[in-house]
């Protein structure tokens, strides 16, 4: 009975947690007098277009210069397959503004265009490819969202309660 409702508890914890497992990242561009900032998926599949072995593009509402937006986000391949020019890096494209930040540089994802998974880096210098102009760009993984500090605290709950009741048990035997 006791092993029965651990198992349950553990069953349930591992339910919710499916829900919240997967982890954002917060994109922050700073440079040529403008300030840019979305969230994605560590792992998007919400895909404008895929072209294995060269680029993948994904919408987002993010903030372009303190104004609500949605942006449309490209991340290159390093090296592209037939060695075009300017490999890896990202374009942003404010949608409103039409304002483009190109960058060449790291690619920014591991993994196949098909199923990437986006790396943290902190802040990094850029240049924008057609303007010149510098640029830092930064990627950090957000804060657990709420559902998982929930699902933390039910587990913790439910062990400590497991424990109680183990305890007593043993008490009064």
């Amino acid at each position: 009975m006791k092993m029965t409702s651990i198992v349950a508890a553990g069953a349930l914890a591992l339910g919710l947690s499916d829900a919240a497992s997967a982890s954002i990242m917060v994109y922050d561009i700073v440079g040529d007098g403008h300030h840019a900032t979305f969230t994605l998926r560590t792992n998007p599949t919400d895909f404008v277009f895929v072209d294995d072995g060269f680029d993948f593009g994904i919408s987002t509402t993010g903030t372009f210069d303190g104004v609500a937006d949605l942006a449309g986000i490209t991340f290159y391949a390093n090296p592209f397959p037939d060695a075009s020019a300017n490999p890896g890096g990202l374009t942003y494209l404010d949608n409103s503004f039409f304002y483009q930040f190109n960058i060449d540089g790291l690619q920014l994802y591991s993994g196949p265009e098909s199923a990437p998974t986006l790396l943290a880096f902190g802040p990094t210098r850029y240049t924008d490819i057609y303007s010149g102009a510098e640029l830092t760009i930064s990627a950090v993984e957000a804060a657990p969202e709420p559902a998982t500090w929930a699902t933390m605290v039910i587990g913790f709950g439910l062990i400590g309660g497991a424990c109680r009741a183990r305890r007593r048990t043993v008490a009064f035997a």
